[in-house]
């Protein structure tokens, strides 16, 4: 009897050993688990990380094999995959002082208020496929890298020594998973609405479209200061977005034709129909079908002297643009019309600027067949909003779609607050301005709007874009030579490791 209560005893005991030991590997595994979401979490917050290894033994595979987890954090004050990612600077530390808990073995607390629920460290992270410029070539969405990420987990309920694997009652487990990394979408997708250096729209003023902004500082960083792209955001009537285009610079303007091919026009003040008979044009061939070009140089006057008004309408004057299909001599062809304006632009009273399809009193079909250019240039940065300054100045009256291009110039709308917009198409201009806003010389901007008036409703197309770009000779929007950090996957190919 005493040997059968004694192997009872030892039974119960060695179960009850063994019981713990299964708890103390499950509570180890969990801190592993743990550990792996908390790095993808990470990851998934700072993708540039993504595609560099944690430490240099693994540095084989690296897409840019003389940066790793250490040597990124080493030079966080300097390194430009950090700085370059437009982050405040209490986010860089942020950043850099997580990223520092993954590197060097650091065992890290699942919480610190509760020390039973154990630690992880980072065993490695490597990321294995394609080379920098391998990727250039992989379309958005497909697959371009996998991560692969270690993970030990243990527990010590036996102890507060946190020190070492082997202490009695530490409980380890070691995980392994994948990441599936994918090319990312560039950083455009769309032809925005509205284009602006400045990331400020003030007075409550809309656009129904896309929102891009490039910033006002060299790097473009200003734009994620707190609180602006959110401000921007509530400034979109219906299924816009803001993009973010740190830095990113507007299309160069177009150079003007040769005077033998173009109309020369000191202002715009009156009543008139473009183009006019006996306008000088250019032949272009855009999207297979020979197209009229007309373009109108105004502002100029015989000595060269710019004036400060290129176009000036008042009252009720009306100026109707039409472009689109016709027929001559049985060849079909296309119209455009493209103004380049040296001076400021101002819409006043009730007086439009219309766009209209070929002998119809349609809206033209192809919004882009009507560009404005505006030349003028003082060279002050965006959002100082120095004096003399070039603008262009809407009265709020619904008007007719056209592409507009000024890249010093600030836009503005004095007047209406209806629903609908003030110019159907895009803008992309320094900055936006309104009856706020006072320049650096103590005078107030010419124009301006407080109210809830839609200033931009965006109707070009990525199709339409192809006449603007074949004006400019150049992109018009990123093409996708500019990536973006890449996309993570949910992990997969969740395996235990030894814990050699």
């Amino acid at each position: 009897m005493l040997i059968i209560g004694a192997t009872m005893i030892y039974r119960s005991q060695d179960d009850q050993t063994t019981a713990i030991a299964q708890r103390e590997t499950s509570s180890g595994l969990a801190a592993a688990e743990t550990g792996i979401n908390r790095v993808y979490n990470f990851l998934t917050a700072n993708r540039v990380f993504s595609q560099y290894p944690s430490s240099d033994g693994l540095q084989s595979y690296s897409w840019q094999n003389d940066q790793t987890w250490e040597t990124l954090v080493a030079n966080a004050d300097t390194n430009p995959i950090i700085v370059d990612q437009c982050f405040t600077e209490t986010a860089i530390n942020e950043a850099v002082d997580e990223l520092e808990l993954y590197v060097g073995g650091v065992w890290v607390p699942i919480d610190e208020n509760r020390p039973e629920e154990g630690q992880f460290q980072v065993i490695s992270y490597e990321y294995i496929g394609a080379d920098k410029d391998d990727e250039k070539n992989i379309d958005a969405g497909v697959l371009i890298g996998r991560g692969i990420l270690q993970v030990k987990g243990r527990v010590n309920t036996d102890s507060e020594d946190d020190t070492g694997d082997s202490d009695l009652g530490t409980a380890i487990s070691s995980l392994q998973v994948e990441i599936p990394i994918l090319k990312n979408q560039p950083a455009v997708r769309s032809v925005p609405g509205l284009w602006s250096l400045s990331p400020y729209l003030q007075g409550n003023q809309k656009v129904e479209g896309d929102i891009m902004v490039s910033g006002i500082t060299g790097s473009g960083c200003d734009i994620f200061a707190d609180g602006v792209l959110d401000a921007l955001q509530e400034s979109i009537v219906g299924p816009g977005q803001v993009i973010p285009a740190p830095g990113v610079s507007q299309p160069d303007l177009p150079p003007l034709p040769a005077l033998e091919n173009r109309n020369e026009i000191a202002a715009i003040t009156g009543n008139a129909t473009f183009p006019r008979a006996g306008d000088k044009f250019v032949t272009r061939t855009i999207d297979g079908v020979t197209t009229e070009v007309y373009h109108y140089n105004i502002g100029t006057v015989p000595n060269g002297s710019k004036s400060p008004l290129s176009i000036d309408l008042g009252g009720s004057r009306t100026v109707t643009v039409r472009t689109g299909t016709k027929t001559v001599a049985g060849e079909t062809r296309q119209q455009m019309v493209i103004f380049h304006a040296n001076g400021s632009v101002s819409v006043g009273g009730s007086a439009s600027i219309r766009h209209l399809e070929m002998d119809t009193v349609n809206a033209a079909n192809n919004k882009a067949f009507f560009q404005l250019y505006g030349r003028g240039s003082t060279g002050t940065p965006a959002g100082s909003f120095a004096t003399p300054d070039f603008f262009l100045c809407m009265n709020g009256t619904p008007e007719s779609s056209y592409f507009v291009l000024g890249p010093d110039y600030t836009y503005g709308v004095n007047g209406g607050g209806g629903a609908a917009a003030t110019i159907y198409g895009t803008v992309w201009v320094k900055q936006v301005s309104n009856s706020n806003i006072t320049l650096l010389s103590g005078a107030t901007l010419p124009c301006g709007s407080s109210s809830n008036q839609i200033i931009v409703k965006q109707e070009l197309t990525m199709d339409d874009l192809t006449a603007v770009e074949d004006i400019l000779g150049q992109t018009g929007v990123l093409d996708g030579d500019t990536p973006t950090p890449p996309v993570l996957r949910p992990f997969i190919n969740w395996r235990r490791l030894s814990n050699d």
